[in-house]
């Protein structure tokens, strides 16, 4: 009698050995090489209460901009995404984008960007493989990757991932990140203690 083997439909399937982890460091390439340098951070927890930084730098322009806010609703990353879109249009507010030979300028040539994140998710959803397709599908949190697609028109932007806090500017964000959140979180605290919902009838 002649068996037939038969492939376990619950196996995982074989990894091709050719596959290699992209590298997410960027380690071959200077912040000094680009125009603006941009390190952001974001702070979220299970109260979903949250907070973003975004610390700008540019010794070619000669600028140093802060960007942070407070949100609700928001998880960890996208508090970072919100993060990264403040922080590309405080480069467009700093560059005078409202100003029209300036925004001709800008929309001829991409303006540079080095961003540098602790996430290492959308690192690898914003660096290309030779195919044109990227590393790690754009999935999550799709109306902020829209967004970001308006902004990928007028920057160059290069992701660069770092492990939380192992560079000055990363770590002055993650303060001010986590400092938003847990202010937040107080005041709005603070303001239903005085003042409860009223019993809906």
């Amino acid at each position: 009698m002649t068996t037939q083997s038969r492939e376990n439909p619950l196996s995982e399937p074989t990894k091709s050995h050719s596959y290699q982890k992209p590298d997410l460091t960027r380690s071959s390439l200077r912040a000094a090489d680009y125009e603006f340098q941009l390190y952001t951070d974001g702070s979220g927890w299970n109260d979903r209460f949250a907070g973003y930084c975004a610390v700008l730098r540019s010794d070619k322009h000669n600028k140093f901009v802060c960007s942070a806010a407070s949100i609700y609703g928001a998880d960890t990353e996208r508090a970072e995404f919100e993060g990264l879109l403040a922080g590309l249009q405080s480069i467009m507010d700093t560059m005078d984008w409202n100003n029209k030979h300036q925004r001709s300028l800008m929309q001829m040539r991409r303006t540079s960007v080095y961003w540098v994140t602790d996430r290492e998710h959308l690192v690898g959803a914003m660096l290309k493989k030779a195919d044109g397709s990227y590393e790690y599908k754009r999935r999550t949190t799709p109306d902020l990757w829209a967004r970001l697609e308006w902004y990928e028109k007028i920057f160059d932007i290069t992701a660069v991932w770092r492990e939380r806090n192992t560079i000055a500017w990363q770590g002055y964000a993650d303060t001010i990140a986590s400092e938003c959140r847990t202010q937040m979180k107080h005041y709005v605290e603070a303001c239903r203690a005085a003042a409860p919902y009223p019993t809906l009838v």
